[in-house]
């Protein structure tokens, strides 16, 4: 059984940190532990957030692990843990703007969002021990393992991958595997997802969604889109509303930041599913206003690898603000004391006391885990009994 905590108040964001469009090539720290090699050298540095790279700079991200790399005109690349990738070349045009960047993987994940210019010589390249990778827009993961073979999932798009003399075109929903000394296979159906959850933001407002390891989606004030949450899917800026899909979520806090374009009414939608059934589906409306900021905060559980199934609601109003109630729970007064949520690795603490919702019956699952431990106690010591009779 799940456990899911939905949290909303008003508080102040500040969206520079995420911020994609940064001069030719910048490295973002989301979380843990980073190393870079600057060109020329050999030795490991402790990476700084917002810091240059150069043509032939290394980055290294340690187990548990996540940076970005900022390219100007909007391309990012995210890193996942375990990733060993080097900034092997950036191509500048006459007027001085970055139209071609290659990138070479030699291990781990990475999540690649990469603008599509009108101009035709504008490529985005990654080279991995067993195959060459090449877009000129679109949304895609490389995965190298510790044997060599490369993994390249797409999301939307189409990538040209090449091999031993052989090229394939993955489209949206699709990926190849290319093992050391083989051509790439045939394109196929990505694997359906275990776990999804979906968001959605009716006009007249966007969302920009922070998940535990401080990896964002959504829309930025100034209207620019940012996703660097791998296999995770928005709807574009025409859309009637904003949609995000979220492919196997981690664990723990999501925070969404929720801004009006207009002082209006917004409803907001959350619904989670595990292996295609609906867990979970949650419904507000809420007044958004330009000047503030509306935060909701969603807890997920993942046990055995799956969403649980919410049973339960508690809901708490705010003392100063009336907050509708969920339009699918029923709901139960708890604590309003003020709270402090933490978006992005800082700390904001709310204008005003916040409400709570609370779905799952997280008390029944933490007495199933306290008698499931006495009795393996139990059972180890009749084991050590046995053995000294």
């Amino acid at each position: 059984m799940g456990f899911l905590a939905i949290d909303i108040g008003f508080s102040l964001y500040n969206p520079n940190r995420l911020n994609p469009v940064l001069p030719f090539s910048t490295l973002k720290i989301i979380g843990g532990d980073t190393k870079v090699q600057t060109k020329y050298s050999l030795t490991w540095e402790k990476a700084v957030d917002g810091m240059v790279l150069e043509p032939g700079s290394r980055v290294k991200t340690a187990s548990g692990s996540y940076a970005s790399i900022s390219f100007s005109q909007g391309t990012t690349t995210k890193l996942e843990p375990g990733t060993d990738i080097i900034v092997a070349k950036l191509e500048i045009n006459p007027d001085n703007e970055l139209n071609a960047i290659t990138l070479k993987q030699q291990s781990g994940k990475t999540w690649n969002q990469v603008t599509r210019l009108a101009d035709d010589s504008y490529h985005f390249q990654i080279q991995t021990p067993s195959a060459d990778v090449k877009v000129r827009g679109t949304l895609f993961a490389t995965e190298v393992d510790e044997t060599g073979k490369t993994t390249v999932q797409t999301t939307e798009g189409s990538v040209k991958v090449s091999a031993q003399g052989k090229e394939v075109q993955v489209p949206a929903g699709q990926q190849t595997t290319v093992a050391p000394d083989a051509a790439p296979a045939a394109p196929a159906p990505l694997p359906p997802a275990r776990n999804e959850i979906v968001l959605t933001i009716s006009q007249p407002a966007f969302g920009l969604i922070v998940d535990p390891s401080g990896s964002s989606i959504g829309y930025l004030p100034d209207g620019t889109t940012v996703n660097q949450i791998a296999a995770s899917q928005l709807s574009p800026p025409e859309a009637a509303s904003q949609t995000v899909r979220i492919r196997e979520p981690y664990n723990g806090d999501y925070t969404l930041i929720l801004r009006g374009v207009a002082d209006s009414s917004t409803t907001l939608s959350v619904e989670a599913f595990a292996e295609g059934k609906s867990t979970l589906y949650y419904s507000q409306s809420c007044n958004v206003t330009t000047e503030n900021t509306f935060i909701l905060k969603l807890h997920l559980d993942v046990l055995n690898g799956l969403l649980g199934k919410a049973n339960d609601a508690k809901f708490t109003p705010p003392e100063s603000q009336t907050v509708p109630a969920a339009t699918t729970s029923k709901a139960t007064p708890k604590d309003t004391t003020p709270t402090t949520s933490k978006v992005n690795n800082q700390e904001k603490t709310s204008g005003q006391p916040e409400s709570w919702f609370h779905l799952g019956d997280n008390d029944i699952d933490n007495q199933w885990v306290v008698i499931s431990g006495i009795v393996v106690l139990l059972a180890g010591l009749l084991v050590l009994a046995w053995k000294k009779i």
